[in-house]
């Protein structure tokens, strides 16, 4: 019986509590909330980051050292990537050509590059293969051209990912897999550029 009435004195005193502060007696607060952060141009809030998929290009620009083609010294190398940045890794189709006094190197190939790193600056290591024409300088001794299946392998360094012109550093070394009279002709270029 007392428990009976207590419970009907508590309904009668606290309803007009609960109504006086809406349908909840005891409101919860609102957590705080942090200030929103604007989206980047990529929709993603906070840091920018790497588009996941975009087509790029790279110009590059490098010292070249001719192997097996009668061109001892330096060269130059002038070279062109046309690519699809799929944000770990990057699909090439590669073009180059490097000059040292009438040796000339010219080779057009299919390569993919991969990032050991994620973030703002990262290394890399890339592999291709193509076709490359070699002509050497001219001597009695060596056939004066070479063409045929080419393998090369790079390794560098690729500086702010996130944006839409990044920096491009690196070392590169390429075999025709057809000999010549000295042996397979070869290029070894230190180069640096830019993809954008």
């Amino acid at each position: 019986m007392h428990r009976l009435l207590l419970g009907f004195l508590s309904i009668s005193l606290l309803g007009p509590v609960g109504k006086a502060l809406g349908d909840e007696p005891f409101p919860i607060p609102a957590k705080s909330q942090k200030p929103s952060l604007a989206p980047n141009e990529d929709g993603d809030l906070g840091r920018p980051r790497r588009r996941t998929s975009r087509n790029v290009g790279y110009v590059g620009i490098g010292p070249a050292f001719f192997g097996n083609m009668s061109a001892p010294g330096t060269g130059f190398l002038l070279a062109g990537t046309y690519g699809w940045d799929l944000n770990e890794a990057i699909i090439k189709l590669n073009g180059e050509l490097a000059f040292n006094g009438s040796a000339t190197w010219g080779s057009l190939g299919v390569g993919v590059q991969g990032f050991l790193m994620s973030g703002e600056h990262t290394p890399y290591v890339a592999a291709d293969f193509g076709l490359t024409y070699a002509r050497s300088q001219s001597t009695s001794a060596v056939p004066r051209t070479v063409t045929g299946f080419s393998v090369g392998a790079t390794a560098g360094v690729q500086l702010f990912r996130t944006a839409n012109v990044q920096f491009d550093a690196g070392l590169r070394y390429a075999l025709v897999l057809k000999e010549n009279a000295n042996g397979h002709p070869s290029l070894l270029t230190v180069r640096v550029g830019v993809w954008f």
